[in-house]
């Protein structure tokens, strides 16, 4: 049951942050955030564009460390 539930989880969390990924190219590629971002780019307000890389960067890192936590925890149970 805890496997499925990790599982469920984990697709649910891939597809927020997949989802908030693909919104944001689809926005850059639009033309849509293109100027609002222009305003804080690295030059103009490099604090804002540091903050939104790393607004995904954490949602990635998070993906990527929830995977191998239940991957670690898997293995603990499976040879425990």
């Amino acid at each position: 049951m805890r496997i499925i539930l990790f599982l469920l989880l984990s697709i649910l969390w891939f597809w927020w942050v997949y989802g908030l990924t693909l919104a944001l190219a689809g926005a850059f590629k639009t033309g849509v955030a293109r100027t609002p971002i222009a305003q804080y780019s690295r030059q103009n307000q490099p604090l804002k564009f540091a903050l939104t890389v790393l607004v995904q960067a954490i949602f990635w890192v998070g993906l990527v460390f929830w995977w191998l936590n239940g991957l670690w925890n898997f293995l603990i149970k499976l040879f425990d």
